[in-house]
């Protein structure tokens, strides 16, 4: 698993404007809070998505909080940490946050779509 920084508005821009069909993970993590240690090491495990099938950006929400925020406006949810976003087609598809953060319910909403 190769996590992709997202740190610009341009990168978030780029992930509402596509309509290629990519889903994309937008994983929000706070480095100090060990729930959100946790939750990154579970998908990190977990994870066995081939790149072309599922994108996953990792968004530090103490350096970038005003990205975190824009998140959280684009897709219509409240700010969170630990906070998952299945992003597809510019919209939320799915979105979890602390301990209902589940690969397995990833894989479930990625196999429907």
């Amino acid at each position: 698993m190769n996590w992709i920084e997202l740190s610009t508005p341009t990168q978030l821009q780029g992930i509402q404007k596509d309509t290629s069909n990519t889903a994309y993970l937008l994983y929000k993590h706070s480095p100090t809070c060990s729930i959100c240690s946790m939750t990154k090491m579970r998908i990190e495990r977990a994870w066995d998505f081939a790149e072309e099938q599922l994108k996953p950006y990792f968004l530090n929400v103490l350096d970038h909080r005003s990205l975190s925020d824009e998140v959280a406006h684009i897709f219509d949810t409240k700010h969170e940490s630990p906070q998952i976003l299945l992003v597809q087609n510019g919209r939320s598809v799915h979105q979890a946050s602390h301990f209902d953060i589940d690969i397995k319910t990833v894989r479930t909403v990625l196999a429907e779509l």
